[in-house]
């Protein structure tokens, strides 16, 4: 009794002395306040009690040009706040070099935000996880030898603090105090399902405050268990937790009480559906289970996160892989989540079912539902004939990096965020026929080819690392590494490409190679293709191009119908794996023999309106129907359904 009276005028002090700065800031702000009333366990924002029931949406999975839809969505389904994570990596691709504009203009999707009346909870992290490529953190920290990630290790605090000393000066104007949105800043993320070097997570939260201000309410979120709390927490920051539905939400709060005795009930991540890996199920949430504990989470007078609201895409190269070395798994190109708004946009039941809910908690007279639409009109194209342009061999003139090494390098060592690279040597001596490669450093797949002729494939998340060639003295062996990504939970000190020796019939190490870097980003990999197709060189598709990743190619006009274009999902029937291009966008990977994603959806404003052309590149990896019939079966298509719940391979 005594601890809980001496805890309690602690926090009563914190509070009055909180409440005292915040007076003095929000004279000059039209009394804008918004703090954590610690002893009576609720937030009051300008003075009076407040809650919030928001969703998460990623500005960096939604097109910019559909940011404003989203968020007005999001408003009408009865949220009053939203909740995005800040994607360190694609803000600062390289050291130095900043990225705010564009699709990562977070400061005009934050000001977006505030326009459609919906107040913003701010995950910077710098860890973000969010199944993207090394939990949002830039692969280039990886360069650092013995680096120790998410820790207080100097070589890993330097760049840190380097970003938030640009990061969040952007921020502060944009804080509720100071006339913006942002009512709430995480600090990490699930911290407690990682490590516990709490001298590194004081010192983001002292950081913070060094640039922020001692007002601003920062929280920290974990998982609804002692052990993940014991760690997850940091002193004198708002601890919240997250869990799905089914859990017993008695018990989870009683849980974070054990560790925050006071404060608001939050479950920081309530979770609409799960994340999805290729070659699994697709993941459901049934919409009652899902209703009745939020239901029992808004009686318990919770603030509640809906994880995802709005889940959106995986452009690019940016999907994660978790896992590690004992069940490795990609995810997928969608970040569907089984949403309340779909991929596309479109509203679902689950929608319609926590719009009619929070109705019941939270006031609506603000909300303006005119002009939603539940499920936008889609387009569909005729059959689209590829052409084909060239193997990865016919590209290899054309490329402006590489590297020679005695020994295989990673992709960080040659400083390559994503996509493929490709190891080259010759042999040096009399291999017996066959003759096993092994690359048991391999992350995460690879193409072999034994004189440019396609040897078989290597695989991490099926454990293939041995494989039977035939060579002979002087062969050059070719292995095409794939970056599936990098890992966002858990094992993400990982590096990619081939981590360690290769060798022969386990004895003959093979040495002196030649790495060819294959980004394959937008603007290197069309670049690249354009020199290729402006050279005189004539390419011919030829039988012995079989299962040779390559490159196809195809320019279409869509029709001159009113609001064209529209979104489209692109259909790859009879191709196997690979990356499509449309005109310029990255839109991601297709695995459609893999599944359960079966089409990739294709935004409408990635297309050039009629009469001007469109183009579409392939880059397949393992086999095209072209090799069976390049005049009829060369095809792909746009269809008006998207399929990401489809046959998975096992």
């Amino acid at each position: 009794m005594i601890r809980r009276l001496f805890l309690f005028f602690s926090i009563f002090v914190f509070v009055l002395v909180t409440v005292t700065c915040q007076t003095t800031t929000t004279t000059k702000n039209n009394s804008r306040t918004f703090i954590v009333d610690y002893p009576n366990d609720r937030f009051l924002k300008d003075g009076q009690p407040f809650r919030y029931v928001s969703g998460s949406i990623h500005y960096f999975r939604v097109p910019k040009q559909y940011w404003q839809d989203r968020l007005k969505k999001m408003r009408s389904g009865g949220l009053n706040a939203i909740q995005t994570y800040v994607e360190w990596s694609s803000h600062e691709p390289m050291p130095g070099q900043y990225d705010f504009d564009g699709q990562n203009n977070l400061i005009e999707f934050i000001r977006l935000a505030q326009t459609e009346n919906l107040l913003v909870i701010l995950r910077v992290g710098p860890y973000i996880c969010a199944e993207r490529d090394l939990g949002g953190l830039p692969f280039w920290l990886l360069r650092e030898p013995n680096i120790t990630l998410r820790t207080s290790d100097p070589r890993f605090l330097r760049p840190v603090n380097r970003w938030l000393e640009i990061l969040l000066p952007k921020i502060r104007p944009l804080l509720y105090e100071n006339g913006g949105p942002i009512i709430m800043l995480q600090v990490e993320n699930e911290y407690g399902s990682y490590g516990c070097d709490l001298n590194y997570t004081i010192h983001l939260r002292d950081k913070f405050r060094e640039i922020l201000g001692h007002q601003v309410v920062l929280f920290t979120t974990d998982g609804n268990g002692d052990g993940y709390l014991r760690c997850g927490h940091i002193p004198h920051v708002l601890t919240t937790i997250d869990f799905g539905s089914g859990t017993n939400v008695t018990k989870a709060k009683q849980t974070l009480y054990r560790h925050q005795e006071f404060g608001p009930f939050i479950n920081s991540e309530y979770y609409s559906g799960w994340l999805d890996y290729w070659q699994s199920n697709f993941n459901f949430v049934n919409v009652n289970p899902f209703i009745e504990t939020l239901q029992e989470l808004l009686d318990n007078n919770a603030s509640v996160n809906i994880y995802m609201y709005h889940g959106g895409s995986n452009f690019d190269f940016k999907a994660s892989g978790n896992g590690g070395d004992e069940n490795y798994q990609p995810t997928l190109t969608s970040y569907d989540y089984d949403a309340p708004i779909n991929e596309a946009g479109d509203l679902n039941e689950k929608y319609f079912a926590i719009r009619d809910l929070i109705a019941q908690y939270l006031p609506t007279d603000s909300i303006d539902e005119r002009n939603i639409k539940a499920v936008s009109e889609k387009m569909s194209l005729p059959p689209i004939n590829m052409t084909f342009v060239a193997t990865i061999f016919d590209l290899l003139p054309f490329l402006a990096n590489k590297t020679l090494s005695k020994y295989p390098l990673t992709f960080e060592q040659v400083n390559q965020a994503y996509g493929f690279l490709l190891y080259q040597t010759n042999l040096t001596f009399h291999p017996t026929n066959p003759a096993i490669l092994s690359v048991p450093g391999l992350r995460d797949r690879a193409h072999v080819f034994v004189d440019q002729r396609f040897a078989g494939i290597l695989s991490r998340t099926q454990k293939y690392f041995n494989l039977s060639i035939l060579a002979h003295n002087g062969s050059e062996l070719s292995i095409l590494v794939e970056n599936q990504g990098r890992c966002s939970y858990g094992c993400i000190n990982e590096h990619r490409g081939i981590i360690g020796n290769v060798t022969v019939n386990h004895k003959h190490l093979l040495i002196n190679w030649t790495i060819y870097n294959l980004p394959f980003d937008e603007h290197s990999f069309i670049d690249t293709v354009t020199q290729l197709l402006q050279s005189k060189t004539t390419l011919q598709f030829e039988s012995n191009y079989y299962r040779i990743p390559s490159i196809y190619i195809a320019n279409f006009t869509l029709p001159k119908l009113p609001g064209y274009p529209l979104d489209t999902f692109l259909q790859t029937n009879g191709w196997s794996k690979g990356v499509a291009f449309l005109n310029n966008h990255n839109l991601g990977r297709y695995w459609p023999v893999a599944g359960p994603q079966i089409t990739v959806y294709a935004p409408g404003p990635y297309f050039n309106r009629a009469p001007n052309s469109n183009e579409i590149i392939l880059f397949e990896l393992d086999e095209s129907p072209c090799w069976y019939d390049s005049n009829n079966n060369c095809q792909i298509q746009f269809v008006k359904q998207h399929i990401v719940n489809g046959t998975y391979a096992n």
